[in-house]
């Protein structure tokens, strides 16, 4: 296995080599301190790596429970989110527990919606729309997103200064080169309601490029996302 260390704020290492997949669970194991983690995929992923990763988990001592919604761009949809979440119910997952994300494209996008469902707290039977009752969240390898379609070349990111001329245009392509962390949270942001709630929620959510991060004293449980 080789590692190449991307010099970004923090830095993170992207790891090149046969059989990282066998290594999943060793690897994860070493940046959480939690032992129960949810695995989101989608069925073509399942079908060709769930197995192999699940195992390498169960093997790093992780309690492994797995989600896998019909593939394609036509199931990110409501209804897949609420199998997510009712997944999540279903299997008890605490805000120390791990969620990992199995894939790109689809699961991705539906990651990032489960992280902002669990920033406002609806997932839990407390739930109050004018109270702030959700949990901290740590994404991490948000340099691996992906976009469907033309999405990376076509989507724009626009500021504007409020001044004549003030209009600034990004493509999402070199924003997740320059800052994937960024592009994660405008993803996130997008999600979630315009109101103080929300401005209170994004304060605990921590986002890193690579596959570490700096809260393992706070042993966080893990959420998979395919």
């Amino acid at each position: 296995m080789q590692t190449v260390t991307v010099q970004t704020s923090p830095p993170y290492p992207v790891h090149i080599g046969p059989g990282l997949l066998e290594r999943a669970g060793e690897l994860i194991a070493g940046v959480t301190g939690s032992r129960t983690c949810a695995v989101i995929t989608d069925t073509t992923v399942e079908k060709l790596y769930a197995a192999a990763v699940c195992r390498s988990l169960q093997e790093a001592g992780f309690q492994v429970c797995l989600r896998a919604f019909p593939a394609g761009e036509r199931h990110k949809n409501l209804t897949t989110y609420a199998g997510i979440l009712e997944f999540f119910a279903q299997s008890r997952l605490t805000r120390s527990d791990l969620v990992l994300a199995l894939g790109g494209g689809v699961t991705g996008d539906m990651a990032g919606f489960a992280a902002a469902t669990l920033l406002r707290g609806k997932h839990k039977p407390e739930y109050t729309p004018h109270a702030d009752c959700g949990d901290n969240v740590i994404v991490i390898n948000a340099s691996k997103a992906t976009l469907s379609g033309k999405k990376l070349e076509q989507k724009m990111y626009r500021t504007h200064s409020g001044w004549v001329g003030g209009l600034k245009e990004t493509k999402y392509k070199d924003m997740m080169e320059k800052k994937p962390e960024l592009a994660m949270r405008v993803a996130v942001r997008g999600m979630m309601p315009r109101n103080v709630v929300t401005k209170d929620s994004l304060k605990r959510l921590h986002i890193y490029a690579g596959d570490t991060h700096e809260h393992q004293a706070q042993k966080p449980e893990l959420y998979a996302a395919e």
